[in-house]
This record gives structure tokens, C-alpha cells and sequence, in this order.
């Protein structure tokens, strides 16, 4: 959860989100007034979005433009153990630790495993802890980007997930089909899975009109899709890609002796 120790109180303004503010000023303005500050990840496997009401200072909305677009995103910091100057690269993957002026990896650290990140009492600070293989690490760094960095992990966070969360619905939502023998099901089978893959009605109707069923399918080509008028080849594309996807999962796995 989030630790604060507050300052003097100050009444947030909402409305100013409305306003074409930096990441960099919606943070300063969202946690003015507050002496420390610190987020949270659990990682439980609980899949429920963070919130404003159960991360408190952290604003969501103020981040969605950093993780809509998952680009990388860097700070100039100094590495406080260390005592010289790093890149730290933020992206979806998580905290990357950089020589500076070079690509050159000092560490790599997966959100995942990352049980919190900090910003310091004095806001110059950016802390976070890992959990590697060596046990529980602590990684500090010194920079004026502090605010705006805790900012943009957070986001990142909340991007990670979403993405858990809505794996978890499409898992919950596949049909009951033996996935293990694919080229033994049956015509509705085949259109059963392909609704659920989100192909159109009209275009499924096409495929039990010409009686696919599971063997069938698995031989199925563009020319074969055109035929049933999905012409596109990008659709084309994306259908076959599923399709060699399922029957390549679903042979047996061997092991070499």
C-alpha cells in the first residue's frame, strides 16, 4: 500500500487534470504538500486494477499516456552505492540500469519482482527493492526526476496488470474443446472455436458451409480463406497464425534421449 507522511495539508485541484500538464508536473502537483512517499506492488497474484483509492497518491490518470504507447524511458541519475552516474531505462519489462553514455547493463530488475519503489523524504530520491536470486537488494538513485520517475514505474505496474488480468478473462472465457487433438474435432467445434478467436459471424457461417472440420482446418490456406471471402491479407494473416498456433501446441512435447 502506499506510506505517506504529510506536509501541511493542501486541497488538490481536480480540474487540473483537464489541463495539458507534463507527466513531470501532474506528479509534483499530485504529491506537493507530502514529506515521503511510498508504492507498494503486491505480488500475490491478485489481478485487480490498482485504483487512486487503494494506491492513494499515485494518480492513474496522470499516467496513462506513458504506458498507452510502452516506449522506453530514461533518467540520468546517480547511483547512490556506487556513487557515479547511470541511465536508468524504464519500460514495460521493468528497471534497467545503464553506464552512462553507453548500453552497457549493470542490472536488470523485472517489475515482478520488484516488491516497491520509494521516493525520499527531500523528493531527490528514487529507491526501490528487488528480490533476485541473491536475497532482497536495495537500489537507490539521486535525481531531480524522482517524482517523475516513481510516476512512470507505477504506470508501468499498472500496464503489467491490466495485462495480467485481462490474459486472465480470455483464459476464462476459451471454450471447452480438446485443444490436445484439434484435428479430430468436429464442424461446430471448428466455428465454436472461431467465434471465440472473434471471427465475424458471417465469415465462421463460410467456414461450416464448407464442412471444416478439425482435420481440415489444419490444412486450410489463403487461397482457401479468400474462397470463403476473407480477402484482406492481413486478416488472412492473423487467422492463419492462430490456426498453426493451435495445432503446433498441441503436439506432444518430446524429449531427446
Amino acid at each position: 500500500g502506499i506510506n505517506a507522511e504529510y506536509g501541511s495539508p493542501r486541497t488538490i485541484n481536480l480540474t487540473m487534470s483537464n489541463k495539458r500538464l507534463s507527466l513531470k508536473e501532474r506528479v509534483r502537483n499530485r504529491l506537493s504538500g507530502v514529506k515521503s512517499a511510498s508504492y507498494t506492488h503486491q505480488s500475490s497474484g491478485d489481478l485487480e486494477a490498482l485504483n487512486e483509492e487503494n494506491r492513494g497518491l499515485a494518480e492513474v490518470e496522470a499516467h496513462k499516456p506513458v504506458i498507452e504507447r510502452e516506449t522506453p524511458h530514461y533518467f540520468k541519475c546517480k547511483d547512490v552505492k556506487a556513487n557515479v552516474m547511470r541511465t536508468v531505462k524504464m519500460t514495460i519489462r521493468g528497471i534497467t540500469v545503464l553506464e552512462e553514455g553507453t548500453d552497457n547493463v549493470v542490472g536488470h530488475y523485472n517489475f515482478r519482482q520488484i516488491p516497491d519503489f520509494h521516493v525520499g523524504d527531500k523528493r531527490e530520491n528514487f529507491y526501490f527493492t528487488f528480490d533476485g536470486a541473491q536475497g532482497r537488494e536495495k537500489h537507490e538513485f539521486r535525481t531531480k526526476d524522482a517524482l517523475n520517475m516513481i510516476g512512470t514505474a507505477t504506470a508501468f505496474v499498472d500496464k503489467l496488470v491490466a495485462q495480467a488480468r485481462k490474459a486472465g478473462e480470455a483464459a476464462a472465457a476459451k471454450p471447452e474443446l480438446d485443444y490436445a487433438h484439434p484435428e479430430s474435432w468436429s464442424v461446430d467445434d471448428v466455428a465454436t472455436w472461431l467465434t471465440s478467436k472473434g471471427l465475424k459471424a458471417g465469415f465462421v457461417k463460410a467456414f461450416v458451409s464448407n464442412d471444416v472440420d478439425g482435420s481440415a482446418l489444419s490444412e486450410v490456406d489463403n487461397d482457401d480463406l479468400a474462397g470463403m471471402g476473407i480477402k484482406k491479407e492481413e486478416n488472412q494473416r492473423k487467422l492463419l497464425k492462430s490456426i498453426r498456433k493451435l495445432f503446433r501446441e498441441a503436439r506432444p512435447k518430446t524429449t531427446a534421449l
